[in-house]
C-alpha cells in the first residue's frame, strides 16, 4: 500500500478544475482524504468526507499540513485561508455571474497541492506519471467548449446593451 498524497501538476489542477466546473476539486479531496487514512492509518470514509467537503476541507487542510510538517517540510499556508477561501469560491454556483469565479476553485488548492508534491518527493514518489492523458484531454477540450458557450451566453444581454453600443461607437468611430 502507497502511503502517498495525490498532488497533480498546478497546470493540471486548475484547467481541470475549469473544465468539469470545479468537479475535478471533488476528485482531488476525495484521493487526498486516501491518502491521508492510508498514512495516519485511519478508517475515515474518503467518500463521505468528500461528498460533505464543507464541513471537512479544514479538517483535510490541516492533515496535510501536519503530516508535511512532521516530515519537516516548511508549510506557509493557514488550514483556515485555504478552507474559508475554497468555501467562498464555491459559493459563487448560486449566482450565474459568479459561475466564472467557481470554476477558479482550484486556484485555492494549488498551496496544499504543492505541500503533496514535495511530500511525495521527500518519500521517494515518482509523480512522472501525473500528466494529461488522453481522458483528462477529451474533458478539457467538451468542457472548454461548454465554459466558453457559458460565457457567452452570460455575456450576450450585455452585449445588446444601449450603453455597450454608444461605448463601442464613441470608442471606434465610424471613420475606419
Amino acid at each position: 500500500m502507497e502511503n502517498k498524497l495525490f498532488s497533480v501538476p498546478s497546470e493540471k489542477l486548475v484547467l481541470m478544475s475549469v473544465c468539469t466546473y470545479g468537479m475535478y476539486c471533488l476528485y482531488w479531496f476525495f484521493r487526498n482524504w486516501s491518502g491521508v487514512c492510508d498514512i495516519r492509518g485511519k478508517n475515515y470514509s474518503p467518500l463521505v468526507r468528500t461528498w460533505l467537503f464543507p464541513f471537512y476541507n479544514r479538517n483535510l487542510f490541516e492533515e496535510i499540513k501536519k503530516i508535511a510538517q512532521e516530515r519537516e517540510i516548511q508549510v506557509k499556508w493557514l488550514s483556515s485561508v485555504l478552507s474559508y477561501g475554497y468555501l467562498l469560491f464555491l459559493v459563487g454556483w448560486y449566482s450565474p455571474y459568479m459561475l466564472f469565479v467557481s470554476i477558479f476553485a482550484g486556484v485555492i488548492l494549488l498551496p496544499a497541492n504543492k505541500t503533496c508534491e514535495q511530500f511525495n518527493e521527500a518519500n521517494g514518489f515518482d509523480e512522472s506519471t501525473e500528466g494529461f492523458d488522453r481522458n483528462d484531454w477529451v474533458i478539457i477540450f467538451a468542457g472548454g467548449l461548454l465554459v466558453i458557450i457559458s460565457f457567452l451566453n452570460a455575456i450576450e444581454p450585455l452585449m445588446k446593451s444601449p450603453f455597450l453600443n454608444e461605448l463601442i461607437q464613441y470608442l471606434l468611430p465610424a471613420q475606419f
